[in-house]
């Protein structure tokens, strides 16, 4: 079981014709000392964090998984044509940039931790991803606390961004940054609990699971955040029409599922549990069930 201690996010729609919201305010804010040349995705993660643990000292061997779809997008777009149109190498600092892992560097340089440092991409399903992984590594001792984030940037491009995502051309999309502290071990101070994530192969599968989970939830009143009309049937299927969607997304961003935790977390409903299903384009189900302190 992950305990959620805090949480925190920047999330803002784009508009088409200024797809890159300006972040030096929020990004002062946030950082402990000046970083020079770090890229977009870079900032969006330090802002995302801070705004999870604020001046929090965290324990130094505190765990760093940051997950993402496509991770510093933008940065890769323009080492790419830089290197196929240009036909000139990138410059270092562009290079660096475009490493996964870059972020995290800077992320635990910031708030000074020294533990586990992990990137983690899984398409559609890296927030599943990232908490499956450390769970197991809650579990194996190899960490009693993580800090957690979910982040994706808009390319350079909106439409480009769009297909992409495999979204139609209309849907409005997001930049998101979500970033959880979890604890291995129950504390007072807790927001809820991730107490099952699973990855299931078929719809079969799905349909036992989320049984599994209601009959867990001992008839705790539970809402549901689907990624597709797939999904959401199956969740029709076991609780009828007054089963409520928990989260209704205005533009999307591939951390929708991370984005629904925080919303259940700060919402004032009496709902008990949490119930996500995000598919991917295998066929497969991620599942997470979160619950609110007893």
């Amino acid at each position: 079981m992950l305990h959620i201690l805090a949480s925190g996010q920047y999330h803002q729609a784009i508009r088409d014709d200024d797809p890159s919201n300006d972040l030096r305010e929020a990004l002062a804010i946030a950082t402990r000392e000046r970083f020079r040349r770090i890229d977009r995705f870079t900032q969006l993660s330090i802002i995302g964090a801070h705004r999870c643990i604020g001046v929090k000292e965290l324990p130094a061997n505190t765990g760093l998984y940051l997950g993402s779809r496509y991770a510093p997008i933008t940065t890769t777009v323009k080492v790419h044509k830089h290197m196929l149109q240009k036909k000139q190498l990138p410059k270092p600092a562009h290079f660096v940039n475009t490493l996964s892992n870059s972020a995290g560097y800077y992320i635990a340089r910031n708030f000074g931790l020294q533990g586990k440092n992990l990137f983690i991409s899984r398409p559609d399903a890296s927030t599943e991803a990232v908490l499956q992984l450390v769970a197991l590594d809650f579990a194996a001792g190899e960490a009693d606390v993580a800090l957690i984030g979910l982040v994706d940037e808009i390319g350079p491009c909106a439409a480009e961004h769009r297909r992409r995502l495999e979204v139609a051309d209309d849907t409005a999309i997001a930049e998101a940054s979500c970033w959880f502290l979890l604890a291995a071990e129950s504390q007072p101070e807790q927001l809820a609990s991730i107490k099952k994530t699973a990855t299931l192969a078929n719809r079969l599968k799905l349909d036992t699971w989320l049984e599994d989970a209601l009959a867990d939830g001992n008839g705790a009143d539970t809402v549901f955040y689907a990624s597709c009309a797939d999904a959401e049937e199956a969740i029709l299927a076991r609780l009828g029409p007054q089963a409520r969607l928990d989260y209704h997304p205005d533009a999307y961003s591939p951390e929708a599922s991370a984005l629904a935790i925080q919303h259940f977390i700060a919402s004032d409903s009496n709902a008990k549990q949490l119930l996500t299903v995000v598919a991917d384009a295998a066929g497969r189900y991620h599942c997470c069930q979160v619950t609110r302190p007893l």
